[in-house]
């Protein structure tokens, strides 16, 4: 069939895509079955007649179809239609929102990456035949990918409690009658300084400064007399 020069250049214009373009994978059609897939995609648009509908892309687990993609749409051109939206969004364990718009964000957040297995049926209509895909159930391990929010909340109230025993201490030593261990021997005495760039405080025991790592101090009620504490420790 001999083309028109239009034709011919146009097809000339095309030379370099042609020759660095690869075939195309694409979408293929399932036999009739039940599949295991992953929804590895999903968004609202419109058809080529210009009908709203969601395209689901599902991405097939095993068998001799893995990794293979198949597409699966859901009208929204009719009440009808949202209906079995609504139906394909209880099969996938999702909770129907209350106002269509906010639909998008549903899909966005919750469907993409649910593995669920889907059948495919065939209908044909005169000479052609088509293969319809619906949602059957969620798999088991997709089911179980988030951990129960009882098991959180309950080690959550766990974290709290132990927090709230846990005995706080003075933001500052300073002035408060304070103890702490030398040895076998409990040294008490009045804190004199105590400073937030240092670990360590000065104590006053018996007219002498000493100073103590601020971790083994205790803040005590004034008890009589302190005890003296060893002239090794002395600060000079």
């Amino acid at each position: 069939m001999a083309k028109s020069n239009a034709v011919l250049d146009d097809l000339k214009a095309l030379s370099g895509d042609w020759e660095e373009t690869e075939a195309a994978e694409g979408f293929f059609t399932l036999p009739e079955g039940s599949f295991d897939a992953r929804i590895s995609d999903c968004e609202i648009g419109y058809s080529k007649a210009g009908n709203l509908q969601i395209t689901y892309e599902l991405t097939l687990l095993n068998g001799e179809y893995k990794n293979k993609k198949v597409k699966k749409f859901a009208s929204l051109d009719n009440a009808d239609r949202l209906g079995y939206t609504k139906a394909d969004l209880k099969r996938l364990g999702l909770e129907i929102p209350a106002d269509i718009q906010d639909l998008p964000e549903l899909l966005d957040t919750e469907v993409i990456g649910i593995e669920l297995v889907i059948d495919v049926k065939e209908t044909t209509k005169g000479d052609v035949t088509y293969s319809n895909i619906y949602f059957d159930k969620v798999l088991a391990s997709s089911e179980e990918a988030d951990p129960p929010e009882e098991k959180t909340t309950a080690k959550r109230r766990t974290s709290q409690k132990e927090e709230e025993t846990e005995p706080e201490k003075p933001k500052t030593l300073k002035g408060q009658t304070v103890s702490y261990k030398d040895g076998r021997k409990k040294v008490i005495g009045e804190c004199v300084k105590d400073l937030k760039t240092s670990t360590t405080v000065e104590i006053m025991v018996n007219g002498e400064i000493w100073d103590v790592e601020r971790g083994d101090v205790t803040v005590e009620e004034p008890a009589g007399d302190p005890e003296e504490a060893p002239r090794r420790r002395k600060r000079k």
